[in-house]
């Protein structure tokens, strides 16, 4: 059952919690695609990057708790990343739609995001919300001992 989410700009008094999410939900969704990449992705490394772009991004709470979040970046969404205890609860659609939102207030016709090939949940969610593969990309993807290559999808949404 969906809940009532409540989305607001982050804080930094939010960065430990978004820390842990992050960590939580990349592990949950992404560690299975490659473990090595996953052992140096720990929850160290999702602290050191929580705030580096807290002006930028939207949490989503409930009952007085944060649960998710979301960022962005110039014409980009950075990041959707969702508790896995609430996965597939509404979250991550009403974060998408408030950074869409803002993408689309701020000017923007056409957005982009990033999703790591073979995670179909995620391009599930992408999808439904009018989200198509434009292409198949080499990425790279950072982790305590610098990046490692990946193949992403390269989504794209037109307003």
């Amino acid at each position: 059952m969906d809940h009532e989410w409540q989305i607001r700009a982050a804080r930094p008094a939010d960065v430990p919690m978004i820390g842990r999410i992050w960590h939580d939900s990349w592990q949950a969704g992404h560690a299975d695609f490659d473990p090595e990449i996953a052992a140096l992705r720990d929850l160290p490394y999702f602290m050191a990057r929580a705030g580096g772009n807290i002006e930028r991004t939207l949490v989503g709470i409930w009952d007085g708790r944060i649960w998710g979040f979301t960022g962005w970046e110039g014409d980009g969404v950075a990041q959707v990343f969702v508790a896995p205890s609430n996965f597939r609860r509404g979250l991550g659609s009403a974060l998408l739609a408030a950074v869409e939102d803002i993408l689309k207030e701020q000017g923007h016709e056409k957005i982009w995001l990033h999703c790591l090939e073979g995670n179909e949940r995620a391009r599930s969610l992408y999808e439904k919300h009018g989200w198509s593969v434009a292409k198949t990309i080499d990425d790279q993807i950072g982790t305590h001992i610098g990046f490692k290559p990946i193949r992403s999808w390269h989504m794209e949404k037109r307003f």
